[in-house]
């Protein structure tokens, strides 16, 4: 069985447990913090995506891609922001969120 940091990662890492987005959440894979509502135009992001074990060639190319994808591409619905414990899998809203 091969291993990485996304498959060893249990609920004290912080690190993403879903493809999810939210603000101050740091379960999330995009991460939104401050009041992104009040003031889009100074918000951050943070794509907490990879680990060590990604190609640090192909890894930034990659998330360009699918940066211009979703600025000149077919647009996607935005989901709401996730305030969830995304490691909470008690929670079945948790666990719809991992499916998606």
């Amino acid at each position: 069985k091969r291993l990485n940091a996304s498959t060893t990662a249990s609920g004290a890492t912080w690190s993403p447990a879903g493809v999810t987005w939210g603000g101050n959440n740091r379960t999330n894979l995009v991460r939104v913090p401050g009041e992104f509502s009040e003031s889009p135009s100074g918000a951050r992001m943070e794509l907490r995506l990879a680990d060590g074990a990604a190609n640090p060639y192909l890894l930034p190319a990659a998330i360009g891609a699918a940066g211009l994808e979703g600025l000149c591409g077919s647009a996607l619905a935005v989901p709401p922001p996730c305030d969830m414990n995304m490691y909470d899998d008690a929670n079945p809203e948790v666990l719809a969120a991992k499916a998606k």
